[in-house]
């Protein structure tokens, strides 16, 4: 590994509310690509546990206080050939919509995990999302087991 590469570990969420995630978007002067949409979380402080980072993340960027969160997969990204992005996504729900955003992002919208929208997730977390539906899909009856 070059000295001058770097991994940076950061924590997302796939917030839920009914049937619906909560994805942010990065207002157009940040680093993230204008037509992505990004998982509420960000980068771990110096002596932050994972746990502690999402739960900062969330209420900093969306202003909700989530504390029923359960870790549901890992993930990597490299951004560029210098930079590495690494590390976890929680499962949590809320019944709140109601989103405050901070000031790095300019909207937010709550899709079902079968919307065209999930094409538009950020390519790191859309693998995610898609498992998430795939199991949530495999829970459901299927129609010759109801006849």
């Amino acid at each position: 590994m070059d000295e001058s590469q770097k991994i940076i570990f950061s924590t997302k969420a796939l917030l839920l509310h009914r049937d619906k995630f909560l994805v942010l978007h990065k207002k157009s002067n940040n680093r993230m690509p204008v037509f992505l949409w990004d998982l509420p979380g960000g980068t771990m402080a110096f002596g932050e546990a994972p746990e502690e980072t999402i739960i900062r993340e969330i209420t900093e960027e969306t202003g909700l206080i989530i504390s029923d969160l359960r870790l549901y997969d890992t993930w990597v990204h490299q951004k560029d050939e210098m930079t590495q992005l690494s590390g976890v996504v929680y499962l949590g729900q809320t019944s709140i919509t109601e989103i405050t955003l901070s000031n790095e992002h300019d909207r937010f919208q709550w899709i079902t995990l079968d919307d065209p929208e999930v094409d538009s997730v950020h390519p790191a977390f859309r693998p995610k999302v898609i498992k998430l539906r795939n199991e949530r899909a495999s829970q459901l009856p299927n129609d010759a087991s109801l006849k």
